[in-house]
């Protein structure tokens, strides 16, 4: 079985990028939260191999706590330039603390 990641932030330019590589090493099982999985940045992650969409949205406490729950490791890219530079503080802050509450 192979060690999960979740990728938030993974529809994102920065993100796919992310996204693609781990595909590519064959080493993990990705999941990449998406408010919406028919859109093209979703859609075009949709062939690569391991690569699982879910649909969520990510600055929501219960979608947070359901995507932590039974991964390995993430990786977090927030738009900083959408939420805004405090925003994004406050959800890197209370993203860290929900994980953790998720693991226990």
């Amino acid at each position: 079985m192979l060690p999960t990641v979740l990728v938030v932030g993974g529809t994102g330019a920065q993100g796919t990028v992310v996204v693609r590589l781990l595909s590519e090493s064959r080493r993990y099982a990705v999941k990449v939260p998406t408010r919406t999985t028919t859109s093209p940045q979703a859609m075009a992650l949709t062939d690569l191999e391991n690569v699982c969409l879910i649909e969520a949205d990510i600055f929501n406490e219960d979608d947070l706590m359901r995507l932590f729950t039974k991964i390995d490791m993430c990786f977090i890219n927030t738009n900083g330039f959408a939420i805004g530079e405090k925003n994004e503080i406050y959800w890197s802050i209370r993203m860290h603390n929900i994980a953790n509450c998720a693991k226990n």
